[in-house]
């Protein structure tokens, strides 16, 4: 594909930028497949963090720029590894709130150093 993108005229800005997009998501992939994590999963941690503990499940997905659906495989996949939990809301038993563990804030001092 980069021979492509060097030899043709043809090549439209927009799929230049999605072939960029596509390579820096496999970069991101390979430094973070060692801790078990992926792109959506660290950002989805990364976001929690930096909004701080106990954030509803809709705030952390409309934070993302996401559908709540999307997120949730997401989440399932943290809570599964230990990096967050989730539980319901004492004022709203409809809310799910999550909150990075232990483990997950670990992680993520660990990216920052």
């Amino acid at each position: 594909m980069k021979k492509y993108l060097q030899q043709s005229n043809h090549v439209s800005t927009v799929e230049k930028l999605g072939y960029i997009h596509r390579q820096w998501r496999s970069i991101i992939d390979n430094e973070l497949s060692p801790l078990g994590l992926t792109h959506p999963r660290w950002t989805a941690m990364w976001k929690l963090w930096r909004i701080g503990g106990d954030v509803s499940q809709k705030v952390l997905a409309d934070a993302l720029e996401i559908e709540l659906g999307s997120l949730m495989r997401t989440l399932g996949q943290l809570e599964a590894q230990g990096l967050i939990e989730r539980h319901t809301s004492p004022n709203d038993k409809r809310v799910r709130l999550v909150i990075l563990t232990h483990e997950g804030r670990g992680i993520i001092k660990q990216m920052e150093a």
